[in-house]
Formats: C-alpha cells, sequence, structure tokens
C-alpha cells in the first residue's frame, strides 16, 4: 500500500479499467480541459496542473495497459498508487460486469482500497459542459 503523500511527493493515481473505456481520454481531458480527438493508446505519466485544486498539491495520473503482457506491470503500479480510478463504458454492459468480476477482486487481492468508478460517457459529458475540473 502506498504510503501517504507528502508535500515533496505527488498523489499517484492509477487509471485502470478494460480496453476502450476512456482512460487515456479521462487524463487527456483532466490535463489539457478538452477532449482529445487522436489519443494513443496508453499515456505517459502525466502531471495535472497544480492550479487544479485548492491546496496546489500536485497528482501525478498513470495511464495503465489492459492487454494480458501487461499485468505484471499493471499490479505493480496498482501496489504504488495512493488511488485508483477505475473506468467502464455505458455502451459496453461487459465492462461494468467486469468491475464486479475482475477489477474489484484485482484491487481486493492487492490489497487496495481508495478508488472511484468512472464512466467514459461522463468524460464525453464533461467536455461538452467544459468545466471538468469543476466535478
Amino acid at each position: 500500500m502506498a504510503t501517504k503523500p507528502t508535500p515533496e511527493k505527488a498523489v499517484r493515481i492509477v487509471v485502470a479499467g478494460d480496453r476502450g473505456t476512456g482512460k487515456s481520454s479521462l487524463i487527456i481531458t483532466a490535463a489539457a480541459e478538452n477532449f482529445p480527438t487522436n489519443v494513443p493508446p496508453v499515456l505517459p505519466p502525466t502531471r495535472l496542473p497544480e492550479d487544479m485544486f485548492p491546496d496546489r498539491v500536485p497528482v501525478m495520473v498513470i495511464d495503465t495497459s489492459s492487454s494480458l503482457e501487461n499485468r505484471g506491470k499493471l499490479a505493480e503500479e496498482l501496489k504504488k498508487a495512493d488511488a485508483v480510478v477505475l473506468t467502464y463504458a455505458c455502451d459496453q454492459p461487459s465492462t461494468l460486469d467486469r468491475l464486479s468480476t475482475f477489477w474489484l477482486p484485482e484491487l481486493r487481492r492487492l490489497e487496495l482500497v481508495a478508488m472511484n468508478v468512472v464512466t467514459r460517457d461522463l468524460v464525453i459529458r464533461l467536455n461538452r459542459q467544459r468545466h471538468w475540473h469543476s466535478v
């Protein structure tokens, strides 16, 4: 389990979920405050602007691959996380089912507690409203 962040250390948020659930889009939308049109499969670690948060806490967001070849790296990243964001797609019911059949059991197995669940469609709606950072 990750230690509590100190002022010198960024809060580490890991975004995980099935393929096509908007993990990378969510991160880009948060960092750039606009919805991307061309998104790479996996982003490098992304630091969010400190002025997004009242306490100006540095936040580093880690994108993850959902491919089987990267399960070991995914587990490593999840173990180092201060918080986890799980994603699913409303138009893909199987991704919602996998939250309870795979992702939540995996987080329990790794003894992780702090998590949020986000749907890809929320990112699209928030982009239309143009106030992602205030949600």
